[in-house]
């Protein structure tokens, strides 16, 4: 059923036909290091940006160059793939970028539409309702000039257009400078853990080992002696009690994601399941061992449990080894333990491996 979408009695709803040039097809060249022109390709386009210098180049005629130049407010659409009905306004183009072929790309009629407002539109559900749909009907799930001209525009006022481009403008570079924050942060906690694992806190000598330099005083083990590793237990499903709703969280590896720290999952479990189970204590590392998110790492909030054999965990004894400090060692360590993993379609570590 068509979804109904309800906007004030001063504005009105045309086609993209009336209020747009002509949608235009891009140039057919393949990317190269070498060329005369800047090729935007739907690759190059990433989270609402586009790194210039990254772009590849391509060779085109003097000729053909005005019509495919790329303008400050042109919108350019992917027709087919992955991403197809996915929109970038230009901002700021180099002065000698054109774009390629699998791009469409559509001008505004300035007078009639406020070209940030109608790139905002692009991102609105009333728009992926109309190319979704599209989609739907095309066996290969494109878009194209004649489809994008008979979109169904919602068209405020030209002022009122103005102030919803300024509100999402603002909140968008809001967004991408909390990006850049977290992407600093990401980078600082990189180097620190590098630091921190390869030199320590007291200045002592290094010394070497398989593992690579370490404090002197440090010492190299294996994973098991850093707590005793344990796995869930996943019951026969005739086993009807474990399965129902309790207040013990079931934790599987999809449930260990950027919220490292891990306190609530899709599934519950009852009391009635300990017997098969035993919950994991708060403060356990959790280890995902298997599969295509191997290496994913976790520290528990709360007690709970977890899959067999999905999960490995580390309970820790706190008055030897600190969880947290274990928790960011194997995060310094990811890809040494996770590589130890039997290679096979669907890689695993067995408790044993990892420990």
């Amino acid at each position: 059923m068509k979804k109904e979408f309800n906007f004030p009695e001063s504005w009105s709803t045309e086609k993209l036909s009336v209020l747009c040039d002509k949608p235009t097809y891009g140039y057919t060249a393949s990317a190269s290091k070498n060329g005369n022109v800047k090729l935007l390709r739907i690759t190059d386009i990433e989270a609402h940006k586009v790194d210039w210098d990254s772009v590849p180049l391509c060779d085109i005629d003097a000729s053909k160059f005005d019509q495919f130049r790329l303008h400050e407010n042109d919108i350019v659409f992917a027709r087919i793939g992955a991403t197809t009905g996915k929109s970038y306004i230009i901002k700021n183009p180099p002065p000698n970028a054109i774009y390629a072929s699998y791009l469409i790309r559509v001008r505004p009629k300035q007078s009639e539409l406020h070209p940030d407002f109608l790139y905002y539109f692009f991102n609105s559900p009333y728009y992926w309702e109309q190319i979704d749909a599209e989609k739907r009907n095309n066996l290969k799930l494109g878009v194209n000039g004649s489809i994008l001209q008979q979109l169904i525009i919602i068209k405020p006022p030209y002022k009122e257009q103005e102030k919803i481009a300024y509100i999402l403008s603002s909140l968008q570079q809001a967004i991408q400078k909390q990006e850049e924050i977290i992407n600093t942060t990401t980078a600082l906690k990189k180097s620190l853990l590098n630091k921190l694992f390869t030199e320590g806190t007291k200045g002592e000598t290094l010394k070497q080992t398989p593992l690579g330099m370490i404090p002197e005083s440090w010492q190299v083990v294996s994973i098991g002696s850093l707590g005793k590793v344990v796995t869930g237990s996943t019951p026969k499903t005739s086993v009807a009690e474990y399965y129902q709703p309790g207040e013990y969280d079931f934790i599987a590896p999809v449930d260990i994601g950027k919220n490292w720290i891990v306190g609530n999952a899709q599934k519950k479990i009852s009391s009635q399941g300990l017997s098969v189970s035993r919950p994991l204590p708060k403060n356990t590392v959790l280890a995902v061992c298997i599969g295509s998110t191997i290496g994913k790492l976790g520290l528990t909030s709360k007690e709970l449990s977890a899959t067999n054999q999905q999960i490995n965990a580390i309970v820790c004894d706190e008055a030897v080894n600190n969880p947290w400090f274990v928790y960011y060692l194997l995060t310094f360590y990811n890809n040494l333990w996770k590589e130890a993993a039997t290679p096979s379609p669907v890689p695993i570590l067995t408790k044993g491996q990892f420990e």
